[in-house]
């Protein structure tokens, strides 16, 4: 069985996107405009789009204003979402190989 790798990963990122978590939101009828000292303008959200058309997502938040940098929760949210691929195409090839035993 052959392991995933992170390399295996970011040769099949398409894109890589980042949106703050305030500046994110639309006010609408559903919410409403997100203020200046929300916390939502400490979260970063790092959105990977793949070749096959697939998302993943990363968080980062920092929880006192004061601390937030913005390179640095951008590159915690990357990390954390290509953590987040590697184990989504572990468990892809776990269930692929589960199904040739299967059929074997």
């Amino acid at each position: 069985m052959n392991k995933i790798t992170h390399a295996d990963v970011l040769v099949n990122i398409q894109s890589t996107w980042f949106i703050n978590g305030a500046t994110g939101v639309v006010p609408d009828d559903f919410q409403p405009p997100v203020g200046a000292d929300s916390p939502l303008n400490q979260l970063v959200i790092c959105v990977l789009l793949f070749k096959s058309g697939y998302t993943v997502t990363g968080e980062a938040f920092c929880a006192d204003p004061k601390d937030y940098d913005k390179a640095r929760f951008r590159h915690v949210a990357l990390e954390n979402a290509k953590s987040k691929a590697v184990r989504l195409a572990q468990a892809m090839r776990n269930c692929e190989l589960q199904g040739q035993l299967a059929t074997a």
